[in-house]
């Protein structure tokens, strides 16, 4: 098969060529048509109850994460000048497209007694711009005497004042959504070089904005510095500009093909297929190391360059296909997560890896049939003094000193159980935001004075119209809130009971000490007052209650707690719940964004460790294709899940918890760390065939030609991924530093602890189906002696002189 594959390919090189070349200005224009994405990621399948109770809440209220905050904290802004400038800053922010609301301590209502018409009424505390200082004082505490907007507009304790920008739902979904928030940004930012005033800025919109900007920047950093990675390390190792240029020019093929095919399949580049591209790049750089490696390796054998082309497809076509073939299956086990964004992250993934295979084992033979055969010093890197000391140092090792190799990594095995014990799992919805980041700065500042902007729902369903305002239900809504003031994660509630108690000092002519729920006594009277309309939802209990006044919600936002504490926070408020409503009559549950997120990332982590093995048993099956003997199965497993099991424990001693950010790692680490295995245990099998199955030789032997391409590949490979840390998200930087060491205990088991392994075992290990192998080298050496490889045979004495104490 790879024999005809290789003639078909240098036969048809120029018209593959040209297939390639229209192909990929076809992907170029799609990807002119590539888009952020700009959407929460949904988490939950749409079966889930969490999910349908939450989309149930948004039918009935609108959405929970369409409000930008923007807050200040300076005396400055209390003198009459800066006010009404801060006042006139937000009529230009109601004024922008795509804005709906914009609420603060200036426009905000109270509720006024009319006894006349025996009935509240609504009017704004500042009727008209206060035109002094002593009159704006005067504005203020009155203001501040509203408890109802105490700790949501304004923190009357610090003097900190919020307001809330609500926007458009249809643009928040859009790229329109990118100038709306940096038109309102840009607004709030000239106030604050006019007056030298500190204005902060959150909210979900907000946040995920500049989390859509910050993807895209990075992107075009990545690929940078894939690209800057990857051609130092090609012309470093092959000392050939040639080398590294057609290389380079491959990863970049890839890259617009990965692009395009995002664009072809109607997705939208996210956090995580933002981090493709240059993905694709260090595994395109390293399927060429291997290739390249190989072309060398012939060409020195014999000096034949379309010789030793060929001989690169047939002899490690196979290998490099399954390498390429097990990276993809590490990508596309996230399909069954059931996860929107891991879904098309995972399509993407393995699809273009697998087209990263097939440009590299075509357009590298192609390139370089045209191209002039490698001088003395492009190969000269086969003979690189320290890579032949790395060797010998690994081949005396695993030769003389394999008591050693156990004892270190079964310290390290021991040392990894412990790590593990240390694992815990945690996750916030902002945490991937770094702590030094203005972001994250401004998120603290609204945690601090209103304990938080994160939505949190309770929904309360009376099953009876108007039994929202039934005394019974008012009273347990406050026991309710009451409970939830216990926890200083929460901010103060916004419910139908506060509006009650809000129209309750009313009645009492504005006395803040009146605020409260109304006594039997005074109920009758109270309610007299309260429009008919505001009982229908046509008023501010709209947002509150449903039309019939048989639903009703709690509404309050949360500090940017992880998943444990959100968990033990909802284990502490159930009880409560059940204990004050009735569940035959009344139906009582939580919702919201950081509920939504809590059952996701738990959802999430179970499916990604299910995902992990799926990938193992898969990986697993594909290499029984190369190894048909399960010991040979188990010890490249061995092998690679060792530096899984480092990986967790390092993540164990950092305190890096378990979250969606993080455990895709193992996926991702065990499909790409395998490769080495595969390449090598490949050479192994291959040296069997010509050492009639003495395995000592054929791991020697093996080791010390595999074992250049598994240094090459490494390094591209850690510093490939030690780019990612320069990411300015905790999940693309664990990412980073996570996969990186994984390789690099991969190397290691590779390098000592596989072989090792096979030595220690060669009495025991049942090499079956070579028959094929050592007939055809049996029939090379009837028909033509000289078609064994100089270089194998070569050292194959090399073996023979160096390990003479070892006995057959």
């Amino acid at each position: 098969m790879w024999e005809f594959l290789v003639r078909f390919i240098l036969r048809f090189r120029l018209a593959i060529v040209l297939s390639i070349l229209s192909i990929t200005i076809f992907m170029a224009w799609s990807a002119t048509r590539l888009e952020m994405s700009y959407e929460l990621a949904q988490m939950l399948p749409e079966s889930d109850t969490v999910f349908k109770q939450y989309n149930e809440f948004r039918k009935t209220f609108g959405e929970d994460g369409n409000v930008v905050f923007l807050g200040i904290q300076d005396e400055r802004l209390y003198s009459i000048e800066q006010f009404n400038h801060w006042r006139q800053t937000k009529d230009k922010i109601r004024q922008i497209k795509g804005v709906t609301a914009v609420v603060g301590i200036e426009n905000i209502p109270q509720i006024k007694r009319d006894d006349e018409a025996r009935k509240f009424v609504f009017e704004p505390v500042f009727k008209n711009p206060p035109q002094s200082q002593k009159e704006l004082d005067s504005l203020i505490n009155k203001a501040f005497d509203l408890r109802f907007y105490d700790k949501l507009l304004f923190n009357s304790e610090t003097g900190t004042l919020l307001t809330a920008v609500s926007l458009d739902r249809e643009l928040l979904n859009t790229k329109a959504r990118m100038g709306l928030i940096n038109e309102i940004h840009a607004t709030a930012s000239a106030f604050e070089k006019e007056t030298g005033i500190k204005v902060y800025y959150s909210g979900l919109p907000y946040i995920r904005t500049r989390t859509a900007e910050k993807i895209e920047s990075e992107l075009k950093l990545f690929v940078f510095l894939a690209l800057f990675i990857a051609s130092v390390a090609l012309l470093a190792f092959f000392r050939s500009f040639k080398a590294a240029f057609f290389s380079v020019i491959i990863v970049v093929i890839s890259v617009t093909w990965a692009l395009g095919l995002i664009s072809l399949l109607g997705y939208e580049i996210t956090v995580l297929t933002g981090i493709l591209p240059p993905l694709l790049i260090i595994i395109g750089v390293e399927n060429c190391i291997f290739l390249l490696n190989k072309y060398h390796h012939e060409y020195r054998n014999h000096g034949n360059k379309i010789r030793a082309l060929t001989r690169v497809v047939q002899r490690i076509g196979k290998a490099t296909m399954l390498t390429n073939v097990t990276t993809a299956v590490g990508f596309a086990t996230f399909i069954i997560t059931g996860n929107k964004i891991l879904v098309e992250f995972g399509i993407v993934a393995a699809i273009n890896i697998l087209f990263v295979f097939l440009l590299t084992l075509t357009l590298v033979p192609i390139f370089f049939s045209y191209l002039a055969p490698p001088r003395l010093k492009h190969i000269s890197h086969l003979d690189n003094q320290l890579i032949r000391n790395i060797k010998k140092r690994v081949v005396n090792t695993v030769l003389f000193h394999r008591t050693r190799v156990y004892i270190i990594f079964s310290i390290l095995f021991i040392v990894g159980i412990w790590g593990i014990s240390r694992l815990h799992t945690s996750g916030s919805v902002v945490d991937d935001i770094p702590q030094r980041d203005p972001i994250y700065k401004d998120l603290l500042f609204f945690e601090e004075n209103f304990n938080g902007i994160l939505p949190l729902e309770i929904i309360i369903e009376t099953a009876r119209p108007n039994g929202v305002l039934q005394p019974r239900t008012l009273a347990s809504i406050e026991s309710l809130q009451q409970e939830l003031a216990r926890h200083p994660e929460l901010s103060r509630p916004l419910s139908v009971a506060e509006v009650i108690k809000f129209a309750r000092q009313a009645f009492y002519n504005g006395n803040p000490e009146m605020y409260g729920l109304p006594n039997s006594h005074e109920r009758n009277f109270i309610m007299s007052y309260l429009p008919g309309d505001a009982r229908r939802g046509e008023t501010v209990m709209s947002a509150l209650a449903d039309s019939a006044m048989q639903k009703t919600r709690v509404s309050l936002q949360m500090a940017n707690i992880g998943t444990r504490q959100i968990q033990q926070l909802q284990d502490e408020i159930q009880p409560v719940i059940d204990s004050l409503f009735n569940p035959e009559t009344t139906r009582v549950y939580m919702t919201g964004a950081s509920v939504v997120f809590l059952k996701g990332s738990g959802y999430l982590v179970k499916n990604l460790l299910t995902s992990l093995v799926f990938a193992i048993i898969i990986i697993s099956l594909l290499m029984a294709l190369l190894f048909n003997h399960w010991r040979m199965i188990l010890i490249s497993l061995l092998a690679n899940l060792f530096p899984q099991l480092l990986t967790a424990a390092l993540m164990g001693f950092l305190g890096v918890p378990i979250k969606p950010s993080t455990i895709l790692v193992f996926s991702i680490a065990l499909g790409i760390s395998v490769d080495n295995s595969i390449h090598f245990l490949a050479k192994f099998k291959q040296e069997l065939a010509f050492h009639n199955s003495n395995i000592k030789h054929s791991v020697i032997t093996a080791l010390r030609e595999s074992g250049v391409s598994m240094i090459y590949t490494f390094v591209v490979l850690f510093f490939g991924f030690i780019i990612f840390t320069a990411s300015s998200f905790g999940g693309t930087q664990a990412m980073g530093y996570l996969i990186a060491f994984t390789l690099l205990v991969a190397l290691m088991s590779n390098l000592y602890l596989m072989p090792a392994v096979l030595l220690s075992l060669h009495k025991r290990i049942l090499i079956k189906n070579f028959s094929q192998e050592l007939h055809y080298k049996q029939s090379i050496r009837e028909n033509n002696h000289s078609e064994i490889d100089s270089y194998e045979l070569q050292s194959y004495s090399e073996v023979q002189e160096e390990i003479p104490k070892i006995h057959n």
